[in-house]
């Protein structure tokens, strides 16, 4: 029994530091990746960063899958497109808002989403360009999202709150082009509008989409 309570321990143990690895090793990639970009970090910088072997960073690589994991912890706290309970939390929680409360809420999630991954965001874009995983990757993010939103649309709509002179999926493209990660990195980054400009604006435009 004492063996057994050991082993255990020891492999509980063992877990923690793992995850703990994997974690500094996801926080130093994140930093570097909106520093620096994707071209310019390597894994040897990670390392380093992180402050582990480079032959720990490979374990937990390529680079682009630490890209990947960057830019899910900022955004949602966890790895997995499908498997991130902040963001069903927040699904839940737009959903049960009157029509006259859910733009300026959308809007300052949204917000604060982007300003959370903006530099990792400048990354995947760069990076895409080059690596066929990182495409696939942000083909599949912007995928997710847009069901996500699709799902959004069709409460509202089934509550008689869209606007019916529109074709519905039309609805959702447009939304997903104004409120997605580019349209934020535009606006802010390159056009140097303030947090609260664009929030103010991401609202009156969801607005134009209800009844």
């Amino acid at each position: 029994m004492v063996a057994t309570t050991k082993r255990t321990y020891r492999s509980a143990l063992r877990a923690r530091q793992a995850g703990e690895t994997r974690r500094r090793i996801v926080e130093a990639a994140g930093s570097l990746f909106s520093e620096h970009g994707y071209a310019g970090t390597t894994l040897a910088k990670i390392a380093a960063e992180a402050g582990v072997s480079p032959e720990t960073v490979q374990a937990h690589g390529p680079k682009a899958a630490l890209l990947r994991a960057a830019i899910e912890v900022a955004g949602f706290g966890t790895e997995g497109l499908d498997d991130a309970p902040q963001q069903d939390e927040a699904a839940r929680a737009l959903l049960a808002l009157s029509a006259d409360e859910m733009p300026a809420a959308v809007a300052a999630y949204l917000r604060a989403l982007h300003e959370a991954v903006a530099g990792v965001t400048r990354a995947l874009v760069g990076g895409a360009a080059n690596d066929p995983a990182l495409r696939d990757y942000q083909r599949a993010m912007v995928a997710n999202v847009r069901e996500q939103w699709a799902g959004v649309f069709t409460h509202f709509a089934d509550r008689g709150l869209v606007r019916g002179s529109q074709a519905f999926d039309d609805i959702v493209d447009e939304w997903c082009v104004l409120a997605g990660p580019e349209t934020y990195l535009r606006l802010v980054d390159d056009y140097g509008w303030s947090g609260e400009r664009y929030a103010a604006w991401l609202a009156d435009k969801f607005r134009t989409f209800l009844a």
